[in-house]
């Protein structure tokens, strides 16, 4: 599913940041259940991402796969806002290099993450490992 606060704007669209502000702003949840998965929250309180043990189930939204993914969600300022707006629009870049690596880039003009080939250097910014990051990220 799609996190709509965070996710690259439709074309001509404006994106409502105040739903993604308010998650920023809840606390840790380790959940109901008794799995044990590093995950990292957003402490309001510090202005930074915290690692935190996410027990797998129920919990908030503010319980991030990956650092970069907390930081991007939480951590906008308005030139990081446009300067991911401009990500948004840049095409899969595949790279010179020969890999064979699938990843996820935001396609504007479909308005969604797709996936592509990526040879493993060089590329842009619209180059994401999971479908998750790049929904999130974007």
């Amino acid at each position: 599913m799609l996190n709509k606060e965070s996710f690259c704007p439709e074309s001509g669209a404006e994106e409502d940041s105040g739903a993604q502000e308010d998650t920023c702003r809840l606390p840790a949840e380790i959940g109901t259940c008794h799995a044990h998965i590093e995950r990292y929250y957003f402490d309001h309180e510090q202005g930074r991402c915290v690692k935190f043990i996410y027990g797998g189930c129920g919990g908030n939204a503010n319980n991030f796969e990956t650092e970069r993914e907390c930081e991007n969600s939480c951590l906008r300022n308005a030139d990081s806002e446009e300067e991911e707006r401009d990500t948004c629009r840049l095409p899969a870049e595949k790279g010179p290099c020969k890999g064979n690596m699938k990843r996820y880039y935001f396609n504007h003009e479909q308005g969604r993450c797709l996936k592509f080939i990526y040879g493993g250097c060089r590329g842009n910014d619209n180059n994401y490992v999971s479908k998750r990051e790049c929904e999130t990220s974007a």
